[in-house]
């Protein structure tokens, strides 16, 4: 961004601000209301309004609750006073308009005043830009989306000791080399985040000229960035890229007459798709061919690489890997700023760079910031510096009372139970139609079916997912409770997060504590989302001695398995049980589990082996039909009766349990729910139950 720019920009910002009127009564600005952006997908019913924090930047989806506009105002006001009005500081004064108008309507009524004035800041910039380049095109506009493959690959892929923190901080490596990549894209094309409309998850989009010149920039950074992920990761990590010419009135669907906006979204996605298939030139094949040679046999312990090996720590390790692991070791956990700057350092981590510089990832503090040629400031805002931008990472993470962060090991010694690690990975439910039709309204009586597809709409959708996964998670987290019969530590103290952004959650601890807070999340996004967007979710079990590529893989296969639901928004657990979330909670945990929790907390007799037995049966039902008979001779044997010693109560208890058993045991979806249901209560009684045997 050129300071010409710059100015014509920061001018018509505050114009905007003081102009703001939405009702045409400038004193009835004073108290405000803006309605939720998910009462507009599916048109489901939803009176749910944002809600502002102590300082009224937006906090999440609530009850009807007005937001003082005018404070809001003032805020702004003292706080452009402090910024200068460089382009090095332009983000702070984004971020100051985030905060002071994200809870605020504008004239659309149901888009924030902070995305208005964004969007319509991205149009006007990426129309100077085409200008300077004396582009006259009728679509003077680019839809420019970016996508990287290997991520999860990439994470999960590291040694077994210190797998936790490497895993977190390898999570936080990829978080900032998409922010950076989006940065260099936008700073080839000399264009500010306001043109930033999305990133998360990998993936980019953003409103560019689409002036030849200007494409060929952006393309160029791709093309950088895809050499250096070739040198330091061979063809695990690509960054696919495509592009959509674009006019003004496809931004706003052609006043709601045609689904232009949609259209663009889908033919980004085709190209980024085909790209995918074919990513390497001849020449780029030799190349890689070529760099990774052998280096006398050996070969990387922990990507199997097997060139530029180095010694660490008793190991072979590639150079990417050793910085990698040199860089977890020396994380701390409260780390403020992470600074971009020039060379190759020893405590840092390799980014792509415009040119062929050396740049590096480095923990920094304000003095380095002044320096740097970008900085990352985590979760708070820091106004004074240049070339900052703020962006959220979770830090939750589970620890003992003296501060110290668990383990793997910890975590699954902290498990109610059973020995075992819960791993939960979660995203939301189509969130490609989200973006090219989630606002598509077929039973608009005005005959405008598309009027909601435009791109502050979809701005302001980004932009909620991004705070439920990337802000609210922790506090989340904190205020989590026994949701489940779980019985879960205070606060979730058994469970880390590895990864939240963009529209999907990996969770990793004890295993009971996990799937607890697994269901405490997905509650809340339904709350949060009033029901018009789901998710789904994997959950598995493992010893603390599983690699962690080993838990990743199984846990994604669940989840693609409960994907395959009808309708989605389900978990599957447990060699693929799958339930939808109500029936999940309902009826396998609140009944099943309840049930069994109950009657065995007075039969003493009755120990897990029993249990055992009675779910061996239930997995023959379907295949075996003596199954049955076998199943009610079991239950009549072990039939409590006044002779044994047993109490009235125990014997009612018992026979109620008997007509819900062979109920369940015909019904094949209710045969499922409660064979998940055994393992649950045998899982959470195991260690319990021996030591009452013994």
């Amino acid at each position: 961004m050129n300071d010409s720019m710059l100015h014509s920009v920061l001018d018509k910002i505050k114009e905007t601000v003081h102009a703001y009127d939405p009702d045409g009564k400038h004193d009835a600005a004073q108290s405000v209301s803006l309605p939720s952006i998910f009462s507009l997908i599916r048109e489901k019913e939803n009176h749910m309004f944002a809600v502002g924090d102590t300082h009224g930047a937006f906090h999440g989806y609530g009850p009807r609750s007005n937001v003082d506009a005018q404070a809001q105002a003032q805020r702004w006001e003292q706080g452009i006073q402090d910024i200068p009005e460089t382009p090095e500081h332009f983000q702070a004064t984004l971020e100051l308009l985030e905060d002071c108008f994200s809870a605020v309507p504008s004239s659309e009524k149901d888009v924030s005043l902070y995305q208005s004035i964004r969007i319509q800041t991205a149009m006007e910039c990426a129309l100077y830009m085409g200008k300077e380049q004396g582009d006259a095109s009728d679509a003077p506009f680019a839809l420019y989306t970016l996508d990287f493959s290997g991520i999860q690959t990439f994470i999960y892929t590291l040694m077994s000791k210190g797998a936790l923190k490497a895993l977190r901080s390898r999570s936080l490596y990829l978080t900032i080399l998409s922010e950076y990549t989006a940065d260099l894209v936008l700073e080839a094309c000399g264009l500010s985040r306001a043109n930033l409309i999305y990133t998360g998850g990998g993936k980019s989009h953003f409103l560019l000229s689409s002036a030849p010149a200007i494409i060929e920039k952006a393309d160029k950074a791709v093309k950088r960035v895809n050499t250096f992920l070739r040198r330091h990761f061979g063809a695990s990590l690509y960054l696919a890229s495509g592009w959509t010419a674009a006019k003004a009135d496809a931004f706003t669907s052609d006043q709601g007459k045609a689904p232009s906006l949609s259209a663009l979204f889908q033919e980004t996605s085709r190209q980024i798709s085909a790209r995918k298939l074919r990513r390497y030139s001849y020449e780029e094949l030799q190349e890689m061919n070529r760099q990774w040679g052998g280096d006398e046999g050996r070969e990387c312990a922990i990507c199997g690489q097997s060139s530029h090996l180095r010694r660490w720590r008793d190991q072979d390790l590639c150079l990417t890997c050793m910085q990698l692991e040199r860089f977890a070791a020396s994380l701390p956990d409260d780390y403020r700023l992470l600074c971009v700057v020039e060379g190759e350092r020893e405590d840092g981590l390799a980014l792509p760079s415009l040119e062929d510089e050396k740049t590096s990832l480095v923990l920094g503090d304000a003095g380095m910031a002044r320096q740097a040629k970008r900085t990352y400031s985590i979760n708070h805002r820091e106004p004074g510096l240049p070339r900052t931008t703020r962006i959220y990472v979770s830090r939750y993470q589970a620890r003992f009372e003296n501060g110290q962060a668990k383990t793997l090991e910890d975590l699954a010694a902290a498990s109610k139970g059973i020995r075992r690690l819960g791993v939960f990975r979660a995203d939301v439910d189509n969130l490609g139609h989200l973006f090219a039709a989630g606002f598509v309204r077929p039973a608009d009586k005005t005959d405008h079916p598309w009027q909601k597809c435009t791109l502050t709409h979809y701005a302001m959708l980004s932009g909620a997912l991004t705070w439920f996964f990337q802000q609210h998670l922790d506090e989340l987290l904190l205020s989590a409770q026994d949701v489940s019969r779980l019985e879960p530590t205070p606060k979730a103290g058994g469970v880390s997060v590895v990864y939240a952004g963009g529209d999907d959650v990996f969770l990793i601890g004890a295993w009971n504590d996990t799937l607890n807070a697994g269901i405490r999340i997905q509650q809340a996004f339904h709350e949060y989302t009033g029901g018009s967007v789901t998710m789904s979710a994997g959950f598995g079990l493992f010893t603390d001695h599983t690699p962690v590529t080993v838990m990743a893989d199984e846990t994604a296969d669940l989840e693609s398995d409960a994907k395959q639901m009808e309708g989605k928004n389900a978990i599957s657990l447990f060699g693929q049980q799958r339930f939808h979330w109500n029936t999940f909670r309902e009826n396998v945990l609140d009944e099943k589990v309840g049930m069994l929790a109950e009657l065995f907390s007075n039969m003493t007799d009755k120990g897990n082996s029993f249990l055992y037995h009675v779910l061996s049966l239930f997995r023959q039902v379907e295949s075996d039909p003596m199954a049955i008979s076998r199943l009610a001779y079991l239950l009549a044997r072990h039939t409590p009766s006044k002779k044994t010693g047993a109490n009235q109560e125990q014997i009612d208890a018992f026979q109620a349990f008997v007509k819900k058993v062979y109920a369940w045991a015909i019904q094949p979806e209710e045969n499922r729910a409660f064979q998940t249901a055994c393992l649950i209560y045998t899982y959470l009684n195991r260690e319990a139950q021996k030591e009452k045997e013994a």
